[in-house]
This record gives C-alpha cells, sequence and structure tokens, in this order.
C-alpha cells in the first residue's frame, strides 16, 4: 500500500485532537514503518529497507493500527502524525 503525503495530511486536518485513542507506545519498529508509510513507501520498499519480510512488515503495521485504534493504513498515519509520534 502507498500512502501519499496529501492524503494524510488531508485526513489529519479533518481530526479533532479530543478524537484521538488513548495510544499505546508503539515499538521503535512499527514508528519507523508508519514513518516509511507517511513518506509513501510501500510496504515492499519498507521490507527491503529494513532487511525484513514483507509478512513481517505487515504484521508489524497491523498491530501498530491496532495500538492506534485506527480503521487502516491512511487513519494510522494519520493518528500517528496528529499524536506526534512519527
Amino acid at each position: 500500500t502507498i500512502f501519499a503525503v496529501e492524503d494524510w495530511q488531508m485526513m489529519s486536518a479533518k481530526l479533532d485532537r479530543s478524537e484521538l485513542p488513548p495510544v499505546g507506545r508503539l515499538t521503535k519498529t512499527q514508528t519507523k514503518l508508519l514513518r516509511d508509510a507517511a513518506e509513501g513507501l510501500s510496504m515492499k520498499e519498507m521490507a527491503c529497507k529494513h532487511g525484513i519480510t514483507f509478512n513481517t512488515v505487515h504484521a508489524h503495521l497491523r498491530s501498530a493500527y491496532k495500538r492506534l485504534q485506527a480503521r487502516g493504513g491512511k487513519h494510522a498515519v494519520a493518528l500517528a502524525v496528529r499524536a506526534g509520534l512519527v
């Protein structure tokens, strides 16, 4: 999945800080991968960049989405940006 900067900025602008879920601490890997997603990298590109498998990237991002109570990738990036996590 590729996230365009404009997409997460648009979603981020629509979010009210009061809507942010109580965020558990993300792991360093989850934070790095969300930052990569915010920069527009695909999961395949993230896997190559970090020397891990596509499935591992997918698992880390799914865990991050769950911790952020996000509905999907774009929503997770927007929440992470608004919360100052990435």
